[in-house]
């Protein structure tokens, strides 16, 4: 489980701009071809929620085969750190907790708060 914590009241916009920005500094760190090797990205899945003086992501990470997940975790804090926020991650064997808890507040409604990269 990720927690991309802002600490402020940052716009879905913006926090969508920060999103993709993590996407790309992640995968261009485990391979500079990313955009021509599909297959090789590593892939994020963000459920934006909002709360008082911390509007973040909840992040889902679908990671390939030929990476290490607890590497990619350490890239992921490393450029959510270098964009000036600080991360939060657990690491959980139930991953159905995990999930469920990721999506609480995702409604079909409500689109906007899913985000792919």
């Amino acid at each position: 489980m990720i927690n991309l914590n802002t600490d402020t009241n940052l716009t879905i916009h913006t926090l969508k701009k920060k999103f993709r920005l993590l996407n790309a500094i992640v995968n261009r760190k485990l391979c500079k071809n990313f955009i021509k090797c599909p297959e090789k990205r590593v892939g994020f899945y963000g459920f934006f929620e909002r709360e008082l003086n911390n509007n973040h992501i909840n992040l889902l990470v679908q990671v390939p085969k030929e990476y290490d997940v607890l590497n990619v975790l350490t890239l992921i804090v490393q450029g959510w750190k270098k964009l000036g926020f600080r991360p939060w991650y657990q690491v959980s064997n139930d991953k159905n907790a995990v999930v469920s808890y990721q999506i609480k507040q995702f409604t079909s409604q409500e689109s906007e708060n899913f985000l792919i990269s």
